[in-house]
Formats: structure tokens, C-alpha cells, sequence
């Protein structure tokens, strides 16, 4: 996977205090370092990948500058219902 993680805390959460203190714990670099050699994925914790291993490090499947090369879908506005339509449609195998 040459992704990453995102966790959201969605509107109307019953256990927000909950749910930030599990960004808290998982964002923490020594936690996210043992997370990423189960999930090695391009990390953007710069204190994270300086704790992992050699073996994340130089795995060269990584070895891209995410911060130049990913890019965030920005609001769609009312495009929106088109790829939600589009992607219930792909789930479903239709």
C-alpha cells in the first residue's frame, strides 16, 4: 500500500474524548512505528519513520516524496451525489 492513514472524528460523536485520545495514541511516533512494520505505508510522522526499522526505511516500494506527489481531492460542491452514486454503483458490482 502506498497510501496512509486518515482517522476523522465525525460530527454528532458520542466519545469524542475517547476518539482523541486514540489519535493521541496512534499518532504518537513510537506507536505509528510499530503500526508501520504491520502496514508499511508512506508515512507522514517524520518522527515515526526515524523510529522504524531499517527495513521500512529502505524498503524501496516507499522510497517516493509523498509531499510532492499526493495530492487531496478538494470540495467537489454538488458533484458530490454524481460520485456517490457512482460509488454505492461499484460496490454493488453494477
Amino acid at each position: 500500500q502506498l497510501g496512509f492513514d486518515l482517522f476523522t472524528i465525525p460530527k454528532g460523536a458520542k466519545h469524542i474524548d475517547l476518539a482523541e485520545k486514540f489519535l493521541d495514541f496512534i499518532c504518537d511516533p513510537e506507536v505509528m512505528a510499530m503500526n508501520l512494520e504491520e502496514f508499511p505505508y508512506s508515512c507522514p510522522n517524520d518522527a515515526a519513520v526515524e523510529a522504524a526499522s531499517d527495513k521500512y526505511k529502505n524498503d524501496p516500494a516507499r522510497d517516493f516524496d509523498y509531499k510532492e506527489n499526493v495530492f487531496f481531492q478538494e470540495d467537489v460542491g454538488e458533484a458530490l451525489t454524481i460520485y456517490n452514486d457512482y460509488y454505492q454503483k461499484l460496490k454493488i458490482g453494477e
